[in-house]
Protein backbone atom coordinates (compact mmCIF):
# COMPACT_ATOMS: atom_id res chain seq x y z
CA UNK A 1 0.00 0.00 0.00
CA UNK A 2 0.96 2.99 -0.41
CA UNK A 3 1.50 6.57 1.11
CA UNK A 4 -0.97 8.01 -0.09
CA UNK A 5 -3.61 5.28 0.20
CA UNK A 6 -1.94 4.66 3.98
CA UNK A 7 -3.10 8.61 4.45
CA UNK A 8 -6.48 8.40 2.45
CA UNK A 9 -7.40 5.80 5.15
CA UNK A 10 -6.24 7.20 7.96
CA UNK A 11 -8.49 10.28 6.98
CA UNK A 12 -11.48 8.70 6.45
CA UNK A 13 -11.13 6.63 9.71
CA UNK A 14 -11.07 9.86 11.32
CA UNK A 15 -14.22 11.32 9.80
CA UNK A 16 -16.00 8.38 11.04
CA UNK A 17 -15.05 8.48 14.22
CA UNK A 18 -16.10 12.18 14.55
CA UNK A 19 -19.06 11.96 13.01
CA UNK A 20 -20.08 8.95 15.57
CA UNK A 21 -18.97 11.35 18.47
CA UNK A 22 -21.30 14.54 16.92
CA UNK A 23 -24.03 11.92 16.64
CA UNK A 24 -23.86 10.72 20.34
CA UNK A 25 -22.21 13.85 22.85
CA UNK A 26 -22.26 12.75 26.44
CA UNK A 27 -22.60 14.55 29.40
CA UNK A 28 -19.64 15.21 31.97
CA UNK A 29 -19.77 13.41 35.04
CA UNK A 30 -21.28 10.34 36.75
CA UNK A 31 -24.51 8.71 35.61
CA UNK A 32 -26.55 8.69 38.88
CA UNK A 33 -29.78 7.87 37.23
CA UNK A 34 -31.83 6.35 34.28
CA UNK A 35 -35.27 5.93 33.11
CA UNK A 36 -35.95 3.96 30.18
CA UNK A 37 -38.57 4.84 27.92
CA UNK A 38 -40.86 2.69 26.56
CA UNK A 39 -43.47 2.61 23.83
CA UNK A 40 -47.39 2.21 25.16
CA UNK A 41 -47.03 0.53 27.95
CA UNK A 42 -44.68 -1.20 31.01
CA UNK A 43 -42.97 -3.97 29.14
CA UNK A 44 -43.41 -2.28 25.74
CA UNK A 45 -40.38 -1.98 23.49
CA UNK A 46 -37.80 0.13 24.58
CA UNK A 47 -37.67 3.31 22.57
CA UNK A 48 -34.53 5.09 24.44
CA UNK A 49 -33.41 6.46 28.09
CA UNK A 50 -33.59 9.39 29.70
CA UNK A 51 -29.98 9.52 31.44
CA UNK A 52 -29.02 12.20 34.28
CA UNK A 53 -25.57 12.61 35.05
CA UNK A 54 -23.58 14.59 38.35
CA UNK A 55 -20.65 16.13 37.58
CA UNK A 56 -19.03 17.07 40.94
CA UNK A 57 -16.05 18.93 39.55
CA UNK A 58 -18.67 21.58 37.42
CA UNK A 59 -21.53 21.20 40.19
CA UNK A 60 -23.39 20.74 37.38
CA UNK A 61 -26.07 18.09 36.58
CA UNK A 62 -26.55 17.14 33.19
CA UNK A 63 -29.91 15.20 30.93
CA UNK A 64 -30.00 13.68 27.30
CA UNK A 65 -32.79 11.70 26.22
CA UNK A 66 -30.72 8.51 24.25
CA UNK A 67 -32.64 6.75 21.26
CA UNK A 68 -32.44 2.64 21.49
CA UNK A 69 -31.20 0.08 18.94
CA UNK A 70 -34.52 0.15 18.06
CA UNK A 71 -34.75 4.05 16.89
CA UNK A 72 -31.05 4.25 16.72
CA UNK A 73 -30.16 6.60 13.25
CA UNK A 74 -34.16 6.94 12.73
CA UNK A 75 -35.86 10.25 12.32
CA UNK A 76 -37.96 10.95 15.80
CA UNK A 77 -39.33 13.68 17.63
CA UNK A 78 -36.98 13.92 20.83
CA UNK A 79 -37.12 15.96 23.70
CA UNK A 80 -34.96 16.74 27.02
CA UNK A 81 -35.73 19.27 29.76
CA UNK A 82 -33.64 19.91 33.04
CA UNK A 83 -34.83 22.09 35.60
CA UNK A 84 -33.51 22.55 39.11
CA UNK A 85 -34.82 23.93 42.85
CA UNK A 86 -33.85 24.69 45.97
CA UNK A 87 -34.98 21.82 48.93
CA UNK A 88 -37.62 23.97 50.37
CA UNK A 89 -39.42 23.80 46.31
CA UNK A 90 -38.68 19.97 45.84
CA UNK A 91 -42.15 18.08 46.85
CA UNK A 92 -40.68 14.46 47.50
CA UNK A 93 -44.78 13.44 47.85
CA UNK A 94 -44.82 13.87 44.23
CA UNK A 95 -41.54 14.13 42.86
CA UNK A 96 -41.86 17.44 41.58
CA UNK A 97 -39.77 20.52 41.74
CA UNK A 98 -41.24 24.35 41.38
CA UNK A 99 -38.51 25.60 39.74
CA UNK A 100 -36.77 28.62 41.13
CA UNK A 101 -34.74 29.12 37.57
CA UNK A 102 -34.83 28.85 33.98
CA UNK A 103 -35.22 25.65 32.44
CA UNK A 104 -33.27 24.27 29.69
CA UNK A 105 -35.27 22.29 26.73
CA UNK A 106 -34.05 20.79 23.71
CA UNK A 107 -37.30 19.07 21.32
CA UNK A 108 -36.78 18.44 17.32
CA UNK A 109 -36.53 15.55 15.34
CA UNK A 110 -33.24 14.23 15.97
CA UNK A 111 -31.55 10.63 15.06
CA UNK A 112 -29.76 9.79 18.16
CA UNK A 113 -30.38 12.24 21.57
CA UNK A 114 -31.94 15.02 22.53
CA UNK A 115 -29.22 17.42 24.75
CA UNK A 116 -26.79 17.31 26.40
CA UNK A 117 -28.37 19.97 28.83
CA UNK A 118 -26.71 21.18 31.91
CA UNK A 119 -27.60 23.48 35.13
CA UNK A 120 -25.86 23.87 38.03
CA UNK A 121 -26.90 21.69 40.79
CA UNK A 122 -24.83 22.47 44.28
CA UNK A 123 -27.32 23.05 46.93
CA UNK A 124 -30.11 22.35 44.79
CA UNK A 125 -32.17 19.69 43.77
CA UNK A 126 -33.34 18.48 39.67
CA UNK A 127 -35.99 17.45 37.36
CA UNK A 128 -35.39 16.32 33.98
CA UNK A 129 -37.93 14.94 31.64
CA UNK A 130 -37.29 13.01 28.48
CA UNK A 131 -39.34 11.66 25.42
CA UNK A 132 -39.57 10.22 21.91
CA UNK A 133 -42.58 10.06 19.21
CA UNK A 134 -42.43 6.62 17.88
CA UNK A 135 -44.34 7.30 14.93
CA UNK A 136 -45.51 10.66 14.47
CA UNK A 137 -42.05 12.85 15.01
CA UNK A 138 -44.07 15.97 16.40
CA UNK A 139 -44.45 17.02 20.36
CA UNK A 140 -47.49 15.77 22.19
CA UNK A 141 -48.99 13.38 19.71
CA UNK A 142 -50.74 10.42 20.61
CA UNK A 143 -47.52 8.00 19.93
CA UNK A 144 -44.97 10.06 22.26
CA UNK A 145 -43.91 8.62 25.51
CA UNK A 146 -42.12 10.21 28.19
CA UNK A 147 -40.69 9.89 31.51
CA UNK A 148 -39.18 11.72 34.23
CA UNK A 149 -36.92 11.70 36.86
CA UNK A 150 -36.56 14.53 40.17
CA UNK A 151 -34.57 14.50 43.28
CA UNK A 152 -31.00 13.70 43.14
CA UNK A 153 -30.91 16.76 45.60
CA UNK A 154 -26.83 17.75 46.16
Amino acid sequence: MNMKMICASLLLLAGLSASGVAAAQTCPGKLVAMKVIRQGYPDGPKLGELQLYWDAASGKNCARTMHSARTWGKSHWTQAMISTCTRSNFDPRYGTCASDSPFKFDSKVYKYQAGPLSLPGKGRCVMVQGGIDAVANRPGGVHAYSTGISGHCR
